[in-house]
């Protein structure tokens, strides 16, 4: 390992010389940018249209960007740039079904080029048309998806997943949502979902503002949770190492949050119960009255404080019709009432 970081460490030296020497040699900024811009190699765009309506989109992404937009015309675009190394594979075998497979012949060595492709590049760019009602199902090892629209636009179910790269989606209208991404972020904005959503990433925070679905479904390795605006039946939350926030939480089931390592906190709720569990870190929720919550609180190492009052590491109270129960094993638990 440490042969290898030498080796990265004189080959980065080897091209900040050869960068001054060119400099002290006349080359300008335009020229340097040129010299590392390896763009020409992929060639002219280019463009694919599709006639026939579809009802299924499936595009396999080895080391590509999916950019989906919408178009008034009643034809689909596809648009990508293709390198000598790149192989695409392009099946309509299946009816309604169009597949897309772009794959990247291996180079050895090609962690250490210096030479950079700009993202519009390395973009498939989908332009659908507004009309269609589609399945979704996107995948890449290397690279974004992006579902990024100023109307809301409907699909039927949405299946995106990235080894390494962020997922946004935003103003859509869908019948389902399963995101898995494993380093990289999910976003999803202003969804109306009719079915349920999921969405998991290994490293990477989970973002959820202005969404409605049945049930949801998070969970993180290694990532902070925020929730922002949603509105269903039950919210189940894991994380390992990470932050959960939720604010103006509208639930008619159970709201269920969990982290091994990492803060809860929950303001602006409402669900028939709420189940609240830390191993390490502080959990801090925020309600209007005492009145309407059956309490069930405890630490083990930490305290808990009700109304500003320390109520030691175990409290309960049996007045309530919800069920509140929070658990730390390391870390204080607060209920703040702001009436």
């Amino acid at each position: 390992m440490k042969f290898i970081i030498k080796f990265l460490l004189i080959l980065l030296i080897l091209g900040l010389v050869l960068a001054a020497a060119g400099f002290f040699m006349g080359m300008n900024m335009e020229e340097l940018r040129t010299f590392f811009d390896d763009d020409d190699s992929y060639g002219e765009q280019i463009v694919v249209t599709v006639e026939d309506e579809i009802s299924a989109l499936v595009i396999d992404a080895q080391t590509r960007h999916i950019k989906l937009t919408t178009t008034d015309l009643e034809v689909m675009t596809v648009k990508y740039y293709k390198h000598e190394r790149d192989t695409y594979t392009i099946s309509d075998a299946t009816p309604g079904v169009y597949q897309l497979v772009q794959k990247e012949r291996y180079q050895f060595f090609s962690f250490v080029r210096f030479k950079v492709v700009s993202k519009e590049i390395l973009t498939i760019d989908i332009e659908i048309p507004s009309t269609w009602l589609l399945d979704l199902t996107l995948s890449t090892n290397i690279g974004e998806i992006s579902l990024n629209y100023d109307n809301i636009i409907a699909f039927k179910n949405l299946e995106l997943d990235s080894n390494t790269g962020s997922i946004y989606v935003k103003n859509v209208t869908i019948d389902s949502f399963l995101g898995d991404v494993d380093t990289g972020a999910i976003t999803v904005i202003n969804a109306t979902v009719s079915g349920d959503l999921r969405a998991k990433t290994s490293t990477g925070k989970i973002t959820l503002d202005d969404i409605h679905a049945v049930d949801f479904n998070l969970s993180t390795s290694t990532g902070a949770i925020q929730i922002t605006g949603i509105t269903g039946r039950d919210l189940k939350v894991g994380v390992s190492t990470g932050r959960v926030t939720a604010t103006d939480v509208t639930l008619t089931g159970k709201i269920d949050l969990t982290t091994s390592t990492g803060d809860l906190i929950l303001s602006d709720f409402t669900a028939n119960s709420v189940i609240l569990y830390t191993s390490t870190g502080e959990i801090k929720v925020t309600v209007n009255t005492l009145n309407l919550y059956k309490l069930d609180l405890k630490t083990s190492t930490g305290k808990v404080v009700v109304d500003g009052n320390n109520q030691g590491n175990r409290h309960t109270t049996s007045l309530g019709s919800i069920d509140l129960k929070a658990t730390a094993s390391t870390g204080d638990i607060k209920i703040i009432v702001q009436g």
